[in-house]
């Protein structure tokens, strides 16, 4: 029986968090495949430190390798099945390349089409939350001022005093608010007199 294969150039498997989002753009892809029964297994070779770990399924994966330091991928192969019938392999060998094959050219076109799809659509809503993020800051000048982008923003422009003036300003009315209150009281003190006097 012929098997058809083609590599995808766009993946790149080197970290845990790799393995984990290539696995659920996998499980996304084969539910749109018009399969019956979707259903994916994985196996797993990978090095913790020195040591190498070979995990029979996804569970057994991420129970072994979440958090692991040194994490390393030796190989992965995940096997797309609809039931028992396995319609797509796709393989990596640390450092290879991810490659695809089906026993049939039209189920790897399709899986190749729709893996595309699914890329898109993430990359898609990625660029949309990171758009969205950017569009909604307004950031003005050198005092910083942070506001959203459909809120009004109004600044101040600090004016440049000069110093001198300010405390000439400031001993000025000191001089007046304290000749006020003098003849206020020189004021009070004549009218006391006055009435005290009659």
């Amino acid at each position: 029986m012929a098997s058809f294969s083609k590599n995808i150039d766009d993946v790149k498997l080197k970290t845990y968090e790799d393995v984990v989002a290539f696995y659920d753009l996998l499980s996304n892809t084969s539910l749109e495949l018009g399969l019956t029964k979707p259903k994916i297994e994985t196996h797993t070779q990978f090095y913790i430190g020195k040591i190498s770990c070979v995990c029979k399924n996804y569970e057994e994966f991420v129970e072994n390798a979440y958090g692991a330091d040194s994490f390393k991928i030796i190989a992965l192969d995940f096997f797309i099945y609809d039931g028992s019938n396995r319609v797509v392999y796709i393989g990596y060998i640390g450092l290879g390349r991810v490659s695809a094959s089906a026993d049939s050219r039209v189920m790897l076109e399709k899986f190749l089409l729709q893996l595309q799809k699914e890329q898109k659509m993430i990359k898609n809503r990625n660029q949309v939350s990171s758009q969205h993020i950017v569009d909604s800051v307004v950031i003005n000048g050198s005092g910083n001022i942070v506001a959203n982008n459909g809120g009004n923003v109004v600044t101040k422009e600090m004016e440049k005093k000069n110093r001198v003036k300010d405390f000439f300003l400031g001993v000025l009315e000191n001089i007046t608010s304290n000749l006020i209150w003098y003849i206020l009281t020189f004021a009070a003190g004549l009218l006391l007199a006055y009435l005290t006097t009659r």
